[in-house]
């Protein structure tokens, strides 16, 4: 898992992948079903008073603004360090979920194979179907997020 995250949630400055897969568990099923982070940005040099974007769904913005001290100790909670010192809401819409993960091979014939093969590759040898689903579902969540190949 360590493998497919890291490289993936580096992008997004998350230097630690976990607050990105384990999003449920740090803020809650209720918020978790609302927001998503999205960017993880350190002062140059430092390793701690980084900014922590979320995107929220737009009515529940202000809402998330009067429990940012809650969501902030929980991160840096399960961080273990007091890295994150602000958060940012970016409002905006959630990438669509799906009710239930597809199989790796429901996505045959799309455009835009390449590194997308080797990382279903590296998903499908997981043994553990939960696991391999919630994988595949995640890698296809920040391919959402991805710039698109120049």
């Amino acid at each position: 898992m360590q493998k497919i995250a890291r490289p993936v949630c580096r992008q997004h400055g998350f230097t630690d992948y976990r607050i990105v897969t384990h999003w449920q568990d740090i803020v809650g099923r209720q918020w978790a079903g609302h927001c998503l982070p999205e960017r993880l940005s350190y002062p140059r040099g430092r390793s701690a008073g980084a900014t922590l974007t979320v995107r929220v769904d737009g009515p529940l913005a202000l809402e998330l603004q009067h429990a940012i001290p809650q969501i902030l100790e929980r991160v840096n909670g399960f961080v273990g360090r007091r890295a994150i010192t602000e958060l940012k809401i970016l409002q905006g819409p959630l990438p669509r979920r799906n009710p239930r993960p597809k199989r790796m091979g429901d996505n045959k014939g799309r455009a835009g194979t390449g590194r997308n093969d080797t990382l279903d590759q590296e998903i499908s040898t997981i043994q553990h179907d939960g696991l391999r689903h919630a994988m595949t579902a995640f890698a296809r969540n920040l391919q959402q997020y991805r710039k698109p190949d120049s």
